[in-house]
C-alpha cells in the first residue's frame, strides 16, 4: 500500500444511546483505491453491522470489494486521537453476508503495520 494517509478521531454517533470510535486509512493498493475503517475494539463497533474492520477496495473502472469482520482479533493499542497497532487477516465474505453493491473477494486480506495520526 503506497500514499497512505490516515485519519483519528472519527466518531459514529446514532442517536444518544450509540457512539463507535474509529480511525480510517486510505491510500492505493496495486494502483486500486484502498480504504479501511479500524473501530475500537473495547466499543460496540461500526453501527451497520458492529464490523471492528472494514476494507474497501475499488479497482479503476470497477464496483469494489469489501472485506469486514466482526472480530477484534489483530487490532492492538487503539488510541482514538493517536493511531493503532494491526496484524489481523480480514476474511473474505460469505453467501450469508448481505451488502449492496461490490463484488466478493474470494481470499482474505491481511492488514500488518501501524497507523499513526
Amino acid at each position: 500500500m503506497v500514499n497512505i494517509r490516515a485519519t483519528c478521531g472519527h466518531e459514529q454517533r446514532v442517536g444518544n444511546d450509540y457512539v463507535a470510535t474509529f480511525l480510517s486509512a486510505d491510500g492505493s493498493l496495486n494502483g486500486d483505491a484502498f480504504h479501511a475503517d479500524i473501530y475500537d475494539p473495547a466499543g460496540p463497533g461500526s453501527w451497520e453491522g458492529n464490523f471492528h474492520v472494514y476494507v474497501r477496495v475499488t479497482p479503476r473502472n470497477s464496483d469494489y470489494y469489501a472485506w469486514f469482520t466482526r472480530s477484534t482479533d489483530g487490532i492492538a493499542d487503539f488510541r482514538p486521537a493517536g493511531g493503532v497497532k494491526l496484524s489481523a487477516s480480514v476474511p473474505p465474505r460469505t453467501s450469508v453476508d448481505i451488502q449492496a453493491g461490490g463484488l466478493s473477494p474470494t481470499g482474505p486480506i491481511t492488514l500488518t503495520g501501524l497507523i499513526v495520526c
